[in-house]
């Protein structure tokens, strides 16, 4: 074959032609074939897109690194930790593709921030000012992420590719919510200690507005309504929900809950806006498709609830509840009440075994040592499992939505936290927040 290398380099024009040809005819007759091969030339990679995945935020022992536990939905399963900062709270992600996971670590002033994936690399960690205590993250951006920092006063803007801190924003007093508007063009922050919605204009990094609540509000959450033109924001303080014109930022309706409201769900395949009010043990439901939304039922749940998840299909809610074990007054029990929305009862309730004790705190969210959910529910985003998170258990509690029946606990990472006698092993971890991918 050498023979044909040396010639094909002579050869030229229509008569180089004929002698290709000829020369394939001459190669066949050595007893080898030639057949193309076709060599496949691919781009880069994009970025892996957490699709099938959700992440469990999970705090250790004091002064401890925490973790981001990564689920595999359709498995059932952990699929690895990451470690995180002291006393992660919440977790965000960056659009789009939701390729990027923010966490704020609150105990250590710190945002930690990875791309998921099945690598062992280790996350950026961005620091922020002693005391900052940052405790929520939010955006709709491709290129910044916002984290409220309830201990100074601010809101940082980062630069979500880069992880960087950018600028930070003076805002009202114990910022522990926010929301961006759907254009990015405003983001809201909730002002727990003094009352007030501070209004950021995204271009400029600079307040355009301060709302003011009424007093005694004590804001504690924020949401956008389905069609994005009105914000929700829930005041613990006065068992209402204030509803805000994103285009004039003035108050236009109060909706009236229940006692002691702490988290709220907006559902966007049935238009509902659902609240849950852990004084009064109900669930509010209010039909947001319509401005302001207008009440359809309250729902009365196990004691204790604490947050709430709509499934994607927005046939079943599902409520998270703590209360006392009756059986041990030293254990604390979870349970998980089904909502169905088409009749807007409960329509059964999952209780869990009794634990003792342990995630419990007087001490105020915003601060270090407060927890602000015992028990967190969120969703898979095919609608096929629900998930109760459990701060005192260690576990994820996981259910199979079709039939609402338990499918299995996964185990938060171990923890730092001593064990109960010398013979059994260190305790889990304790997830407080859960993050469910696209």
């Amino acid at each position: 074959m050498k023979i044909f290398r040396v010639m094909w380099s002579r050869l030229s024009g229509g008569a180089g032609l004929l002698a290709v040809l000829a020369l394939a005819v001459f190669a066949a007759g050595c007893g080898d074939v030639f057949r193309p091969v076709a060599v496949p030339i691919t781009g880069p990679p994009g970025d892996p897109q957490p699709t099938s995945f959700a992440f469990v935020v999970n705090q250790n022992a004091p002064a401890n690194d925490g973790s981001a536990l990564q689920i595999n939905v359709p498995g059932d399963s952990a699929v690895f930790s990451t470690p995180a900062g002291v006393g992660p709270v919440h977790a965000a992600l960056l659009p789009p593709g939701q390729s990027r996971i923010f966490i704020a670590n609150r105990d250590d002033d710190t945002v930690s921030a990875y791309i998921p994936s099945f690598s062992t690399a280790p996350p950026i960690t961005l620091s922020l000012a002693s005391g900052s205590h940052p405790v929520f993250l939010a955006t709709t951006e491709t290129s910044k992420m916002y984290v409220a920092e309830a201990g100074t006063n601010k809101v940082g803007v980062i630069n979500g590719l880069q992880g960087a801190l950018a600028t930070e924003v003076p805002v009202g007093t114990t910022p522990v919510a926010l929301a961006e508007t759907r254009d990015g063009k405003k983001l809201y922050a909730v002002n727990q200690g003094d009352g007030t919605v501070s209004v950021i204009a995204t271009a400029t990094d600079a307040v355009l507005n301060t709302i003011t609540l009424p007093s005694g509000a004590s804001p504690v959450w924020a949401a956008l309504s389905p069609d994005g033109l009105e914000l929700y924001v829930l005041n613990q303080g006065l068992g209402n929900v204030s509803v805000i014109d994103v285009t004039s930022d003035t108050v236009v309706a109060t909706l009236t809950v229940g006692a002691s409201p702490n988290h709220m769900f907006v559902d966007t395949h049935l238009n509902r806006l659902y609240v849950v009010n852990n004084g009064s043990a109900s669930v509010s439901i209010f039909n947001a498709s319509v401005d302001p939304p207008t009440p359809l039922a309250t729902v009365a749940v196990d004691p204790g609830p604490t947050s709430i998840t709509v499934l994607s299909n927005g046939l079943k809610a599902y409520v998270a509840t703590v209360q006392p074990d009756p059986a041990n007054a030293a254990n604390v029990r979870v349970s998980a009440d089904v909502i169905n929305t088409t009749s807007n009862t409960v329509q059964t309730r999952v209780p869990f075994a009794g634990v003792p004790a342990v995630c419990s705190s007087s001490v105020p969210f915003a601060q270090t040592g407060g927890v602000r959910f015992a028990a967190f529910a969120a969703s898979s985003s095919n609608s096929n499992r629900a998930y109760i998170v459990s701060c005192d258990a260690g576990v994820i509690h996981v259910l199979n939505t079709a039939t609402d029946k338990f499918v299995t606990d996964i185990a938060a990472p171990v923890s730092a936290f001593p064990p109960s006698t010398p013979t059994t092993p260190p305790p889990h971890q304790r997830p407080v927040y859960m993050l469910a991918g696209p």
